[in-house]
């Protein structure tokens, strides 16, 4: 059996809350019954039941052999209060997200009693990107006009952020497995201490800051933290009587931001220098400056019965500097330098991009010391010649342009044009 459904639950609260809520859920169920008995596989199963004297035996039985496989999950994605203001401000709510989700798989078989997966997830997310015109307090003024003051008269800074974004989340996961001990089945169930299993509960937290405080200069810092919340040996998926003590320790471990296990921090800066707006340093087209500085906090393992060996810190700083210089724009600014360079610069000839060539063939007969005229019609007086006589060897031909559309050739006899 396979079931799933998606919904929008916002729809059934009144429109002005504004409330989105996507929600999903989907729950399956695998059964296969196997045709031997497996506690005895020389015998099928529908025998074995029939051969039993009440309906409970017949039941466990029944539960043993069968191979049930169950799943089910529960989703809420992004969901948040969406009102903001017309011009979006920091502290409107739908700068803020929440999202949860629980997924649980179960399966038992002839050979284990207990295959339990759980996974269970919430996460807030807050995000906002300002939108900034900068202060520039001389752009107006119009002494500043000259190609002197050019620097500060762009002068800008902006007295916001760029974008703010903070997300927590926390993640637990739990898996326990219980193999069938069928020495014990009639007893009254086996220990807790049987059951293998595994759990692991984090909280991750994550911070993003970006400032351009100029148009040319930004710094951004990004920091992300990942803390173990500790949980006591007993859960409550081994009992409801161990949910208190769980509950108790869970919330002491978040009052205390849990056990930080790893930290980072990274930060970075850049500054396009404007030093192209100095007028004798405009030969410096681009002049860029970045820093990066990164910071790394690992917790050890701890061992029991051995002493505390401390943590890792490592850390780790970068300069990076770049630039292009026009040295025409330089030379340029000196007389002499400058004669020579556009001399030089316009006694270039460059290509027409625009000629297309032509060609011009003919048959002619030539006779020794007599001219002939011929009309190419190239419109033009600067051209190649090539002839072949009728073998196809290539001869010399005297030939002299009278116009941009006919030449006169003289001295072979034959020639192929």
């Amino acid at each position: 059996m396979n079931f799933s459904t998606s919904l929008e639950l916002g729809r059934f609260l009144p429109k002005k809350a504004m409330v989105q809520l996507p929600a999903y859920f989907s729950y399956s169920n695998e059964t296969l019954s196997p045709k031997y008995d497996p506690l005895d596989q020389d015998i099928e199963l529908e025998r074995s039941l029939n051969n039993l004297d009440t309906e409970a035996e017949r039941d466990s039985l029944l539960m043993i052999s069968q191979t049930v496989q169950s799943s089910k999950n529960f989703t809420i994605s992004s969901a948040k209060i969406n009102i903001k203001s017309k011009k979006p401000q920091f502290y409107d709510p739908a700068n803020v997200t929440f999202s949860y989700s629980y997924s649980e798989t179960n399966q038992h078989s002839a050979e284990v009693e207990q295959n339990l997966i759980k996974q269970e997830r919430g996460s807030i997310n807050y995000s906002h990107s300002f939108s900034n015109t900068p202060f520039e307090p001389f752009k107006s003024v119009k002494a500043f006009d000259k190609p002197a003051f050019k620097l500060l008269k762009e002068l800008n800074i902006n007295y916001l952020p760029s974008s703010i974004s903070f997300n927590t989340n926390m993640d637990r996961q739990y898996s326990q497995i219980k193999l069938r001990d069928f020495n014990t089945e009639a007893s009254s169930g086996g220990d807790a201490l049987d059951v293998t299993f595994s759990k692991d509960f984090m909280w991750n937290r994550q911070f993003d800051f970006k400032w351009d405080l100029t148009k040319s200069l930004r710094f951004s810092i990004q920091t992300a933290t990942n803390a173990n919340i500790e949980e006591p040996y007993y859960t409550p998926e081994f009992g409801k009587e161990y949910y208190e003590q769980w509950r108790d320790t869970v919330w002491s471990n978040i009052r205390k931001l849990g056990t930080p296990y790893t930290y980072q921090q990274v930060f970075n800066a850049s500054w396009n220098v404007p030093i192209n707006k100095i007028p004798l340093l405009d030969w410096i087209t681009s002049l860029n400056t970045s820093y990066n500085g990164n910071y790394n906090w690992n917790r050890t393992a701890r061992l029991k019965d051995m002493p505390d060996v401390g943590n890792i810190a490592t850390s780790m700083r970068s300069w990076q500097v770049d630039g292009q210089l026009n040295f025409e724009t330089l030379y340029n600014k000196f007389p002499y330098l400058k004669e020579v360079n556009t001399r030089f610069t316009g006694a270039r000839k460059l290509p027409n991009p625009k000629f297309q060539p032509k060609t011009y063939n003919g048959i002619i007969k030539l006779e020794k010391g007599k001219t002939i005229p011929v009309k190419h019609m190239l419109g033009s007086q600067d051209f190649n010649l090539s002839a072949t006589d009728k073998t196809g060897k290539k001869i010399n031909l005297n030939y002299k342009v009278v116009d941009a559309s006919s030449i006169t050739i003289s001295y072979m006899p034959i020639a192929f044009l």
